[in-house]
């Protein structure tokens, strides 16, 4: 099936729609999107995207024209306009926020969760939101919060994307009923991102007491029924003196893939009673070295912004979708949208709900209203993402001096150092090596 035209269609269901999400014989097999130059192809067996190049492109188009089950994006007759430069023609993953409420209160949570927002999209506005992001050639949906479990209508949203044909991933805190487990083990989830912030008691103390318990039940749930599962722990000092410990429980409790999280001084992990938990360019080091020996005990696969010591592996090898080689994919790659429908870049956007100005620096505009087309041309016209597409305005220029960039780590966070010193190419307070230059 070829989607020649996104500002004609009244009905996106026409062009996405699958009969049955759980039948194999009624999913897309790949869903392949025009690019300035060769195309994406994500093969949903594997789950990953691959490049195609120019001279494959017209034998693609042909194989969608005969195989309805072949979705082919022609993107380039969308505009008379080139493509915007650094970034894919479309988002490849869109970091949907579907709710800010949470059914925890942790105290490094950087989207400060549990607070209240402005109303968020009913359950036909986020079904229609996600019909548009099918429609312009968005591969991966990705469900966060707050914690998207506790929104009523999530299972109702997870099956509008799954007749999507979208790859559809869930970003959780793990803390389910018996009921909510089964349901979701039922659906077409490709990957569940779940976090736990250390060993028991460090985990505890962070996320709320009883957390690690009721998490690590539901992760042996998912992964005795072959869910794919990979633990996100964010870094603080705590976590980092348990860290072998850590790997030991995550390797026993069958997990694969961890990924160490760097934390952003935004919302409550702005607060001063976190401060000494905010890990030191040393610590960032001891963190980095401490990889190698994990991997070689536990066979643990560990992903970290900053993996410069280990056997040269760029980018994060377990995620289908995104690598981060060179950059995190904000506004490159992936945007988020917030409960309202603000669409911005980075989840970890300072203020973005609370502080206006700072929120016209970040949010490109409000999807609620666009037609799929409007979508699509913000996501290639929007002033709001330059800084991000350019390098040079989102990494200290020490990076591109550095041996190590592109080589294990992806540069200085644009965020981070407009946080430190309000101007996205400033210096990375995690970075060690600059700092001993």
């Amino acid at each position: 099936m070829i989607i020649n035209d996104i500002r004609n269609v009244t009905d996106v269901t026409d062009v996405t729609d699958v009969t049955d999400p759980t039948d194999p014989t009624e999913t897309p097999l790949k869903r392949i999107r025009e690019e300035a130059e060769g195309g994406l192809c994500f093969d949903a067996k594997t789950g990953r995207i691959s490049h195609i190049e120019e001279k494959e492109m017209p034998a693609c188009k042909t194989e969608a024209e005969n195989n309805p089950r072949v979705l082919y994006y022609a993107a380039r007759r969308w505009s008379n306009h080139p493509f915007s430069e650094g970034c894919s023609s479309a988002p490849n993953r869109i970091y949907f926020e579907v709710t800010n409420q949470c059914n925890l209160y942790c105290k490094t949570c950087y989207r400060n969760a549990g607070s209240a927002l402005p109303k968020e999209m009913d359950t036909e506005g986020a079904k229609n939101l996600i019909k548009k992001l099918a429609a312009i050639g968005v591969h991966e949906l990705r469900l966060t919060g707050g914690e998207p479990t506790v929104r009523a209508d999530i299972l109702e949203l997870i099956d509008c994307a799954a007749h999507c044909g979208l790859y559809i991933t869930m970003g959780t805190n793990g803390i389910w009923s018996k009921a909510m487990t089964n349901a979701l083990t039922e659906r077409p989830i490709g990957r569940f991102l779940v976090s736990l912030d250390g060993p028991g008691l460090v985990n505890d103390n962070i996320r709320g007491a009883g957390s690690f318990a009721m998490t690590m039940r539901t992760m042996k749930t998912l992964i005795d029924k072959n869910r794919n599962v990979r633990v996100n722990m964010l870094l603080t000092r705590s976590a980092l003196k348990h860290l072998d410990e850590f790997a030991e429980i995550c390797v026993n409790s069958g997990v694969l893939h961890l990924s160490m999280i760097v934390p952003r001084p935004a919302g409550r992990a702005a607060s001063e009673a976190l401060s000494s938990e905010i890990p030191t360019p040393s610590d960032m080091e001891d963190a980095a070295l401490s990889i190698v020996p994990i991997k070689k005990r536990y066979g643990l696969s560990i992903e970290f912004q900053y993996n410069i010591y280990g056997d040269h592996v760029s980018g994060q090898g377990s995620d289908p979708v995104v690598q981060k080689i060179l950059s995190c994919p904000a506004g490159r790659e992936a945007a988020f949208i917030s409960p309202e429908g603000l669409l911005y870049a980075c989840g970890c956007t300072p203020d973005w709900a609370g502080n206006p100005s700072r929120k016209n620096t970040f949010v490109a505009g409000n999807v609620t209203d666009m037609s799929a087309y409007d979508l699509w041309r913000t996501w290639q016209t929007s002033a709001t993402w330059g800084v991000f597409r350019a390098l040079h305005k989102s990494k200290d220029k020490s990076c591109f001096a550095c041996r190590y960039y592109g080589a294990g780590c992806f540069g200085s966070c644009p965020i981070h150092a407009y946080i430190e010193e309000n101007k996205f190419n400033g210096s990375d307070p995690m970075c060690w090596v600059g700092k001993n230059n």
